[in-house]
């Protein structure tokens, strides 16, 4: 299956700017996702008109289609094309990880601002104290540390500078998770049990290397109300 350009990241932008609901949202990156197959055309240079031929065809073309023929329905995926057409033109160009260095920069925190941002990347103290508390990827017990990335749960720029540098607010993850784990796509029950998008195809599973039966090795009470905050507010 086709992906609609920085999927993950659209999706966020949908947390802010509507639509509100999870439905809502799941519908419309399927709508997207359908217009990828079709048009192959979801992605940084989606214009207006672009937008505009795309209904026309689909709607001179419903009758060769076994979904999405009403008008209704034309009308809903040209919803999502001008919401991601919104997205693609208001999205900063920058890396997550770098607007939250230029946030460190500009703020008065109560941690240096060098050690905010060792932390962000994975470095310095914040980096140690996971590695002294898990020694190991959180969920595969992949021991080489070298290419384990530390994860906050409760995101950087959402928590507090006590939670920065909890360590119960922290995962040690291979890059693969990692990158699933940052973006929503998987997520951990208070017992560690991991959960899985519905957006995940089974092709992306297999080829992110993500199991059913995958779970944290480790969990302690104190990780419980992080975990609540990342099923809830990240997981998608």
């Amino acid at each position: 299956m086709n992906h609609i350009y920085k999927e993950a990241e659209f999706y966020i932008f949908m947390n802010l700017n509507g639509p509100n609901t999870k439905k809502s949202k799941s519908n419309y990156i399927s709508w997207l996702r359908f217009v990828v197959e079709n048009f192959n055309n979801i992605n940084e240079s989606l214009s207006k008109n672009d937008i505009k031929n795309i209904c026309i065809s689909l709607k001179e073309d419903s009758s060769k289609r076994n979904k999405y023929k009403k008008d209704e329905d034309i009308s809903n995926i040209k919803s999502a094309l001008n919401k991601y057409h919104k997205f693609i033109k208001t999205t900063s160009h920058y890396s997550r990880t770098t607007d939250d260095i230029l946030n460190i920069l500009s703020n008065e925190l109560v941690l240096s601002k060098k050690q905010e941002i060792e932390a962000r990347i994975g470095q310095g103290k914040y980096r140690k104290s996971l590695l002294d508390f898990w020694g190991m990827c959180s969920v595969t017990k992949y021991s080489k540390i070298d290419f384990l990335i530390a994860s906050h749960i409760k995101p950087w720029k959402d928590s507090s500078d006590f939670e920065k540098m909890d360590p119960y607010n922290g995962l040690l993850l291979k890059p693969n998770l990692d990158k699933l784990f940052d973006y929503g796509y998987i997520t951990f029950d208070d017992d560690g049990n991991i959960i899985i998008s519905n957006l995940l195809t089974k092709d992306d599973r297999q080829n992110m290397g993500v199991s059913i039966d995958m779970k944290l090795f480790i969990i302690h009470k104190e990780h419980k109300p992080y975990l609540e905050y990342h099923r809830n507010k990240i997981f998608i």
